[in-house]
């Protein structure tokens, strides 16, 4: 029985150095802003421990920050479920959320950023945008815009 728990013992040190030090590696490449080789590196993170906050919330933000909107949103949704986020990643999801065309969805994350911190300017602002969008699409266009066939010119290519 004790070399079971022996040889267990070392499978799992096994494991969570090698883990240890994929994470390490990843977080080098997001810290060298070679975000596509850090969504690589927390990809293997995440085969082995996919519940990891630290690999969600960092593969989510190299995903926004390669403009990956749909996989940004699904990753920082699970970091979500996870991880109480701080205002600064509300705003990231918000942003990423608003990216995708979900407006309302995005406008609760700047509001639980602003909740968090009732000083950020930037949430406020974000809060806004959200806003003035919806105003946007009630009201209606100030213009037209149709195709026009046989244009033609005096002086032409």
């Amino acid at each position: 029985m004790s070399k079971i728990k022996t040889i267990l013992t070392f499978v799992l040190l096994a494991v969570g150095v090698s883990l240890f030090a994929q994470m390490k590696k990843a977080n080098k490449l997001y810290d060298e802003l070679r975000f596509v080789d850090a969504i690589e590196a927390y990809s293997k993170v995440l085969k082995k421990d996919d519940k990891n906050a630290e690999a969600l919330r960092k593969i989510a933000d190299c995903y926004r920050v390669t403009k990956q909107y749909e996989k940004a949103e699904l990753f920082y949704s699970k970091a979500f479920e996870n991880d109480d986020f701080t205002p600064k990643y509300h705003m990231y999801y918000g942003q990423v959320l608003k990216n995708n065309g979900k407006v309302g969805e995005a406008r609760k994350q700047f509001e639980l950023a602003s909740q968090k911190d009732p000083n950020s300017f930037l949430a406020k602002l974000l809060i806004q945008s959200c806003d003035n969008i919806n105003t946007w699409k009630k009201e209606y266009p100030l213009y037209e815009v149709s195709k026009t066939e046989n244009f033609k010119f005096e002086v032409s290519d």
